[in-house]
């Protein structure tokens, strides 16, 4: 089936969008399988003409278009002779998936005609779609006991039932290590009675097999002997949608941070291994003007304050990593004199980043290459981590369970609808203040007063440079190690909604402590007029997860009711 008619019997996509030339030109490159984010860089004009909530809704659809196909192909490598008109029973994965397993049980040979054979087939698909319906809805899994020595991630699951439709990620990746470690074994149980009223209903419209098989053997070669099976594979679906969206949702929270306007902006780039650093100047439009290589040795700090220094640079962007218990950071810091503002920024896949800028031309010395990326990161983030791939650019958050491969195509799918967003080309950049090292501080160190954490004291009040802004608040360097976090609450006497609005990167600013964390090494701060100490969070006396329903569906006594009822519930 071609895509096109996939969209026309689905109405997936309003129809208008669908004429014309530029349409058919957009469908056969989704067909060929290029990706909406190759799409937006080679044929951008072929999407702009179709509106945002409409290319999303073709993505989704060319997403099944592509599932269903692969599963066309398995079944017609297995099911010779079947005439393609059975497909369109099934525009779905699930009734595709069950017309794998129904065919062999019904083939054409036992029919008078094509059309009686269509109608059984279509009645075996309710029957089966129905079923999985019902069983994800009020069906339950228990785990079994097999083993004596439980680890604990399993003493809260086993041998209890559990709604299948209530089961978490984490529940179900739990279950299927115990299995898989010979633990535990996976019981489903389902509402037989109500799937076998259902079948003795239909059983009139199966033909051949119908006749010849009691509603008993029916429900096992049509539903018992497969549901098992289907079942796993809708926890497994839904678990690895669930993690698709949760980590694209990450990937695309970096596509959308506000790009940076700066004058000059430094970036500071160490190699431990090779135990030296990079030093790099860029200007507003992210060039080079000025690099070095340093050995971590001796007076490296002196040496790099005084590049900076002479470049005219107070923001120094550098490694998110470092930003916690870093020794290189720790002594850059102690020795520099407090003159630089550090800024962090991810350095995940900065390897993949550094070749694309060699094969571009604009190679420099080891680290200071990673440096130059780090700045443009800081500057144009949208644009820099598009230019690599998406699960280079997640480092440690991909999780161990799903495939690198789907999980590729899905982000790139996601970063080209991404790119499409009238909104992100509309995003404010954010403007550093003019600043040069030893003009932005007069006072030289930021706090005098305070050199080690200890030093920090309730209800101070301190000078400090924002250096981060997130959702949840601003960060600011005290001249410690440690950052101190202003809670979006706390910003402003307002209420702030979006934190960029009240406060800016570089910006110097008077703050008041109101909670020292000993313990974790945190200070936060408040912005707030009248500001009070916040009160530490109380721990909870129990955050285990609610237990889940124990309760087992009840087919209704009455024959008539429960007809009633399938047949609303199996409507199609």
């Amino acid at each position: 089936m071609r895509l096109i008619e996939f969209l026309e019997k689905t109405n997936s996509v309003d129809k208008k969008y669908l004429a014309g030339e530029s349409a058919l030109k957009l469908l056969n490159f989704m067909e060929a399988g290029i990706t909406m984010s190759d799409l937006v860089q080679q044929h951008r004009d072929l999407l702009t003409a179709m509106a945002g909530p409409q290319l999303r809704r073709l993505s989704e659809a060319r997403r099944l278009w592509q599932e269903l196909e692969n599963l066309r192909e398995s079944i017609m490598a297995t099911n010779a002779g079947v005439p393609e008109e059975v497909f369109a029973l099934a525009l779905s994965a699930r009734r595709m998936e069950a017309l794998r397993h129904i065919l062999p049980h019904f083939p054409m040979a036992d029919f008078e005609s094509t059309a009686i054979w269509l109608e059984a087939v279509r009645a075996a698909l309710e029957v089966w779609t129905g079923a999985l319906n019902l069983s994800t809805k009020k069906g339950t899994l228990k785990a079994a006991l097999l083993g004596r020595n439980l680890p604990e991630y399993l003493e809260s699951v086993v041998e209890k039932a559990l709604d299948i439709f209530s089961i978490t990620r984490d529940v179900w990746y739990a279950l299927k290590r115990g299995e898989a470690g010979g633990l535990i074994r996976l019981e489903f149980e389902y509402p037989i009675s109500s799937i076998a009223t259902h079948l003795d209903a239909v059983k009139g419209r199966m033909g051949a097999p119908g006749t010849r098989m009691s509603t008993q053997e029916l429900q096992r070669i049509l539903v018992s002997e497969a549901l098992p099976g289907a079942l796993r594979t809708f926890l497994d679906n839904r678990m690895r949608e669930e993690t698709y969206k949760e980590v694209s949702v990450s990937y695309l929270e970096v596509l959308k941070v506000p790009p940076v306007k700066a004058q000059r902006l430094g970036a500071f780039n160490p190699d431990s291994v090779a135990g030296t650093c990079g030093l790099v100047v860029l200007n507003e439009k992210g060039k080079s003007l000025a690099h070095a290589v340093l050995p971590l040795t001796g007076d490296w700090c002196e040496r790099a304050r005084v590049f900076f220094v002479e470049q005219k640079t107070a923001y120094v962007v550098i490694p998110s990593f470092m930003m916690e218990y870093n020794a290189i950071l720790d002594e850059f810091r102690e020795k520099e004199g407090g003159f630089l503002v550090f800024m962090p920024v991810r350095s995940d896949g900065i390897s993949e980043a550094v070749e694309l800028l060699e094969k571009s031309g604009e190679a420099t010395p080891g680290p200071s290459a990673g440096a130059i990326v780090l700045g443009r990161r800081f500057m144009f983030p949208s644009r820099e981590w598009s230019l690599i791939d998406p699960i280079a650019a997640l480092g440690n958050e991909v999780p161990d369970d799903v495939s690198e491969d789907e999980l590729r195509v899905y982000l790139l799918e996601q970063r080209g609808l991404i790119q499409m967003d009238a909104g992100l080309d509309r995003i404010p950049p954010r403007v550093l203040p003019v600043a040069h090292s030893g003009g932005l501080l007069a006072a030289g160190k930021l706090n005098p007063q305070i050199t080690h954490f200890e030093d920090v004291k309730m209800g101070m009040v301190l000078t400090g440079i924002i250096i981060n802004i997130t959702k949840f608040g601003a960060f600011i360097n005290i001249g410690l190690s440690q950052e101190a976090l202003v809670h979006v609450s706390e910003l402003s006497d307002d209420f702030v909604s979006d934190p960029f609005e009240v406060v800016s990167l570089g910006q110097q600013v008077k703050a008041t402590v109101v909670a020292i964390d000993t313990d974790k090494n945190r200070i936060s701060l408040s912005l707030r007029t009248n500001p009070k100490p916040i009160e530490p969070r109380k721990p909870r006396l129990d955050d285990r997860r609610k237990p889940m329903r124990d309760d087992r569906y009840q087919s209704t006594a009455s024959r008539s009711q429960a007809l009633k009822d399938l047949e609303n519930l199996f409507k199609k």
